[in-house]
């Protein structure tokens, strides 16, 4: 499989791969829009995009289609503590309450599934540091 960086892609300031990709119907080149330097990185972001590109490809139209480069934005990283946090002021209630009220919730859940709730002692015990 050739990849961006064997392609070049997108090519120099030139024409002539628009002109070229124009007059192929039905065929499209897909690559990233900049260098993935893993292989597994490159397929696994290749097999996510999949579905996806099979709908565009259904458009049986000449395109060149950039996938972005696989990496984690700020936005995509969530604190759990600070999400209990949020949850806690929102309702007006302490963290420690709202930890209390999840710890219960959790363990009905456990005890209704018949599992022995002892076993999950680490996880349900205080909040380690």
């Amino acid at each position: 499989m050739a990849t961006s960086a064997d392609l070049n892609w997108p090519p120099a300031r030139t024409i002539s791969w628009p002109w070229t990709l124009s007059r192929l119907p039905g065929f499209a080149v897909i690559t990233w829009r900049k260098h993935v330097e893993d292989p597994i990185r490159e397929w696994g972001q290749l097999l996510a995009y999949l579905p996806e590109i099979k709908r565009v490809l259904r458009q049986r139209r000449p395109m060149a289609i950039l996938l972005p480069a696989p990496t984690l934005q700020p936005a995509n990283l969530i604190n759990p503590v600070d999400t209990i946090g949020a949850d806690a002021a929102e309702r007006g209630i302490s963290h420690d309450q709202a930890r209390r009220e999840v710890r219960a919730e959790i363990q009905r859940w456990l005890e209704a599934r018949r599992f022995d709730v002892s076993d999950f002692a680490p996880l349900l015990g205080p909040r380690r540091p």
